[in-house]
Order: structure tokens, then sequence, then C-alpha cells
């Protein structure tokens, strides 16, 4: 599995945990500390102070219109997805990068420069034999330090589903 299918399965894992996109850590950290009641989600009153600690000084109802307005799952709350995409919009006004840290340069397998440095650092974290690809041992492990309990048997079957190339 060469680092652009590593980063594939990462967003798909994402994905598959209500993230929808890859989301960078300290966003995920932010996220995690205004959820105050450990939902998995922000509601209005836990999002005003994430706002605030953004810089934007807003009343309870224009907390509400954000909320609103980022919430694209309609389910009255932001999950950290919908959370990260709202920091964007802030980052992008405020004239900051929203890919600080997310951007580099060669991606040692597909050439593909749109790989995060989080997930770079990942891939070669678990490359155990520096070979430049996972085998289904190496990616068993790197599933199980995601949280994702799998075996070997299960790896290969996601190792075959995401390795375009079919090198195993």
């Amino acid at each position: 599995m060469t680092l652009v299918e590593f980063d594939q399965l990462v967003a798909a894992l994402l994905k598959s945990q209500g993230g929808g996109k890859q989301v960078r850590a300290e966003v995920r950290r932010a996220f995690e500390l205004f959820d105050a009641d450990g939902s998995g989600s922000l509601s209005v009153d836990e999002l005003h102070p994430a706002l605030q600690k953004l810089g934007l000084e807003c009343s309870a109802a224009e907390t509400a219109r954000i909320l609103r307005e980022v919430d694209s799952s309609n389910d009255g709350v932001l999950d950290v997805g919908e959370f990260a995409e709202l920091v964007e919009r802030v980052e992008r006004f405020q004239g900051k990068s929203a890919a600080a840290g997310g951007k580099g340069e060669g991606d040692g397998g597909g050439g593909n420069s749109s790989v995060g440095d989080d997930v770079r650092k990942a891939f070669a974290l678990f490359d155990k034999d520096g070979s430049g690809g996972l085998s289904s041992r190496e990616l068993s492990g790197a599933l199980s330090k995601l949280g994702v309990d799998a075996s070997t048997k299960e790896a290969i079957a996601v190792l075959r589903r995401f390795d375009a190339d079919g090198d195993g």
C-alpha cells in the first residue's frame, strides 16, 4: 500500500466515523475541548466559546445562525467535520492558511502532494521495513493504532480494497 492509498484509507476511516473529511489534529483537539458533554458534537452553547476562541465575538443569536449555516447534516449540532469546515472558513476570512501544516512535497509513492503531513508521518511510522509501502502486517498494526480492531485477514481485505495498483 502506497502513501497515497494509505491517505485514501485514512480519509475513508474518518468518513466512516462521521468526520467526512480529514481533520487537522489541532482542530480535532479544539473540538474535543469544547465538546463539554462528550457527545461527539457541538451544541449552540458549546459552539459559542469556540467562536470566541477563534476571535469572533458573537451573540447567542449569531452563534445559532452560524451553526445553522455550517450544519450540513441539519441535525442542530456540529460534528468534527462541520466544525473543521467552520474553522477553515474563519481562517480564510482572517487571512490564515486553512492548510497550515497540511501540504508537503513528495509522498514516497504516487507523486500526490496533497497528502497531509500527519498522514505522511503516520505512514512512515507504520512502514517498519522502510520499503515505501505497507504490507498486510504493517497495515494491521496501523489500523490498530488508528483505533480499528482488525485481524490480519481483515487487514488484507482492506489492503485489497485500497491497493489501487494491486502490488500488495
